[in-house]
């Protein structure tokens, strides 16, 4: 069964996050858009000011099923929408006069990976576009069962950092140690920095893990392509 969650307390106002397979559209939830936007009224007295709406990638955890396409219709009920997040699963967003407008009007944000249909789709519209956050290592200790995921994360105001989110048992069932670590880098980081230079922060066990699972230095050697073209350096982030 496909999921909505909703999120009060991230960068927007309200954040939605849609997990399931097959089309974006309220039959697919238990809750409609109307209802969880009625019930953020009555919690908060008024309209959320900003919204961001995040089509989740199932297949990053192991899943065979995945969202394709955004129904017609659909989005234009969050007329708060400033940004939206796609994977490369979803192929088409039905966009009607009235979503195309909304979207215009809001300069909503499209975020997805790199050569995508998000960043297709961003372009065609004339809309802003920022890569989606992006695993760049995961590394699992296994004496001590500690897992780790490096998270290479883009925020709203267009600064940039490594989430380093550190997973470990503790000696009950109910208990955990572990914590989020956030490790800074400089705006437009892959200008200036290699990918060893930036998993030079971090120590030598997860510097090799980065440098060995290669997508960071995949999205460098991207960024920097895509920051030769005149449509890029307008729309980027």
């Amino acid at each position: 069964m496909s999921l909505l969650h909703e999120y009060e307390d991230r960068e927007y106002d309200l954040t939605l996050e849609a997990f399931g397979g097959g089309i974006v559209e309220d039959a697919s939830f238990s809750h409609s858009l109307e209802e969880i936007l009625h019930d953020f009224r009555q919690r908060n007295g008024r309209d959320p000011i900003d919204v961001s709406y995040i089509v989740e990638d199932t297949r990053s955890y192991d899943l065979d099923y995945w969202f394709t396409a955004i129904a017609p219709g659909y989005l234009e009920q969050l007329s708060a929408l400033k940004e939206l997040v796609l994977p490369d699963t979803v192929e088409s967003v039905g966009v009607t006069p009235a979503l195309e407008k909304l979207l215009r009007g809001n300069k909503t944000l499209i975020r997805g990976p790199f050569d995508s249909y998000a960043e297709s789709f961003a372009g065609e519209y004339g809309l802003p576009f920022r890569p989606a956050d992006l695993v760049i290592a995961r590394h699992e200790l296994e004496a001590v069962h500690e897992i780790t995921v490096l998270t290479l994360t883009f925020r709203r105001d267009g600064s940039c950092c490594i989430k380093e989110d550190i997973h470990s048992p503790g000696s009950s069932a109910s208990h955990s140690f572990g914590g989020t670590f956030l490790h800074e880098l400089p705006r437009a980081f892959y200008r200036v920095k290699t990918a060893q230079q930036a998993a030079a922060d971090f120590r030598t066990i997860l510097e090799d893990a980065i440098l060995e699972d290669g997508r960071l230095a995949d999205f460098i050697a991207k960024a920097r392509e895509k920051d030769k073209t005149l449509v890029w350096r307008k729309n980027r982030w």
